[in-house]
């Protein structure tokens, strides 16, 4: 019972990690490259756009088939779901 406690909060850490992770969109580094072009992150657009808490992600953990030899990021700044505008 206890290694199954222990097993979920480790696959609960990692998903947390992976969420962290999709939600910097691509890092602080490209966040702030896309700033300097006068442009917003997908996410910022999206939280713009919407009633604030309303909007609802699909599909964050998708990655790319592209076979680039560019770094593989989830969501691959593709962000897909419903909310209220």
């Amino acid at each position: 019972m206890i290694e199954d406690k222990h097993l979920k909060d480790n696959k609960l850490a990692e998903l947390k990690a992976r969420r962290q992770k999709i939600t910097e969109m691509g890092g602080k580094e490209r966040v702030a490259a896309q700033g300097k072009k006068g442009k917003l992150s997908a996410r910022s657009r999206i939280e713009a756009l919407m009633d604030k808490g309303t909007f609802h992600e699909i599909g964050m953990f998708v990655r790319s088939r592209n076979d680039s030899a560019y770094e593989s990021v989830p969501a691959d700044a593709v962000v897909t779901g419903y909310g209220e505008i």
